[in-house]
């Protein structure tokens, strides 16, 4: 599935006041991070950010969808379509992306190095 890569543009535009925004290319998508943490995600044409039990209900009432990679309703990742009108409002984009941008934080695996990994093995 590739991505939009106006959107990826447009996001990374609207959403660089909220610290150290980058992204890359992840499995045909484009994931978002602030530092090391991811909070949104582009597939196709659809911007998402990264929710939690508490921050999805607001994506819910505006009728936002989950991200759903494999079409199966019982397998959902934890992040929310953007709903266009607040992509569409610099200020409401930023509320909605510091939110995920905290969701992401909090919700972070610590890095396991090469080492450790190999350990595992």
């Amino acid at each position: 599935m590739a991505y939009d890569v106006a959107l990826r543009d447009r996001a990374l535009d609207a959403l660089a006041a909220l610290g150290e925004v980058h992204g890359r290319a992840m499995f045909g998508g484009y994931g978002t991070f602030e530092g090391e943490a991811m909070f949104a995600l582009i597939a196709a044409d659809t911007l998402y950010f990264k929710t939690d039990d508490a921050s999805k209900v607001r994506y819910q009432e505006a009728g936002s969808s989950p991200f759903n990679p494999y079409g199966d309703a019982e397998w959902t990742l934890k992040y929310y379509a953007v709903p266009e009108a607040v992509l569409d409002d610099p200020d409401a984009v930023i509320a909605w992306g510091r939110q995920a941008v905290e969701v992401g934080h909090r919700t972070r695996r610590p890095r396991r190095s090469r080492r450790s990994r190999q350990r595992e093995q």
